[in-house]
């Protein structure tokens, strides 16, 4: 049985994963964007797509997979321990409002 989530099997038919040549291809700035965006994306349209709980599940994902970026030594600089405030802050609060925007969406859809 395929994970449409985790595991899709379109992004898995090589030796390599897709997100891991994604990746290897970007620098790390370039890769927590494309996550970011990934974010932004499955949120925008869950609604639409006529697979909700998938498309946010795809979301969090992404969203979990970027929060690892910055807590382990994934990305290729090698982000320190000493990782600033100012940055640990705003992505707690940018995590905030992602977590308001779904709990507001899905409150409105089900109106």
């Amino acid at each position: 049985m395929t994970d449409p989530v985790n595991k899709p099997a379109h992004y898995n038919s090589g030796k390599i994963e897709c997100i891991d040549a994604i990746f290897e291809s970007m620098s790390n700035e370039e890769f927590c964007g494309y996550l970011k965006g990934n974010v932004l994306k499955y949120v925008w349209r869950y609604r639409y797509k006529g697979k909700p709980v998938e498309d946010l599940k795809k979301a969090r994902w992404y969203l979990d997979r970027l929060i690892d970026s910055y807590e382990t030594t994934e990305i290729k600089s090698g982000i320190k321990s000493g990782i600033k405030s100012g940055l640990k802050s705003r992505i707690k609060s940018w995590i905030k409002s992602m977590n308001y925007l779904l709990l507001k969406k899905h409150i409105s859809a089900s109106l």
